[in-house]
């Protein structure tokens, strides 16, 4: 089952919905019990296995570490 993100566009509030099917019609808020909800993209990861990338280990994160090198590694 798809998990689909949601805005109510009434009170602003942001929720996920685990739904059998894509259809949102039965959707409400669950702050205020608003019907009017904006459907969101979600945002994922993805990480890539050392063995199969062939991007050096050392690039510069940027964003999440502050810059340098990425402290997850």
């Amino acid at each position: 089952m798809p998990i689909m993100e949601f805005r109510c566009t009434a009170c602003g509030h942001r929720f996920e919905e685990l739904l059998a099917t894509a259809d949102s019609d039965g959707v409400s808020c669950p702050s205020c019990a608003g019907r009017k909800l904006d459907r969101l993209y979600s945002v994922f990861g993805v990480r890539v296995s050392e063995r199969t990338s062939s991007a050096p280990r050392d690039l510069d994160c940027g964003s999440c570490c502050g810059g340098g090198r990425c402290s997850r590694d």
